[in-house]
């Protein structure tokens, strides 16, 4: 499996982790008192940062890659909807929509950084391009 392809596991590690956590009745929540939205935000902000790793690395664009996050939490909220004691709320998909807006926005730069410099996985070539230096 190519470098680029595996740069996708990470996205798809916390897809599967979100995934298993929905698909639960119920999940603990700490004691202080906040609102599951800032949850649904540090965890698709999460999802956001492992989509930029994989798309700095592929070539794919933040905005599509922000897209990508946010349809994944619209595929959460149905998820729920089947789950007995879940229910579906619009409020978790803006949260997890603004979280993985902004964990691709914070991470991406850097990510594509060290894509562009061949640290931390080759950097995205044209097919057939010579990457020699001659």
């Amino acid at each position: 499996m190519s470098r680029g392809r595996l740069a996708w596991l990470p996205a798809l590690a916390c897809m599967a982790a979100i995934f298993i956590a929905s698909s639960r009745e119920s999940l603990p929540m700490p004691g202080f008192g906040y609102s599951d939205k800032v949850s649904h935000f540090l965890a698709y902000a999460v999802l956001g940062a492992t989509l930029a790793f994989g798309g700095a690395r592929n070539g794919v664009g933040r905005l599509l890659l922000a897209a990508a996050g946010s349809l994944y939490g619209v595929s959460d909220e149905v998820h729920q909807s089947f789950v007995a004691g879940r229910s579906t709320e619009f409020l978790d998909w803006v949260a997890d929509t603004l979280g993985a807006l902004a964990g691709v926005l914070a991470t991406y730069p850097y990510f594509h950084r060290r894509a562009r410099t061949g640290r931390g996985g080759a950097p995205p070539t044209a097919a057939g391009a010579d990457t020699s230096g001659r």
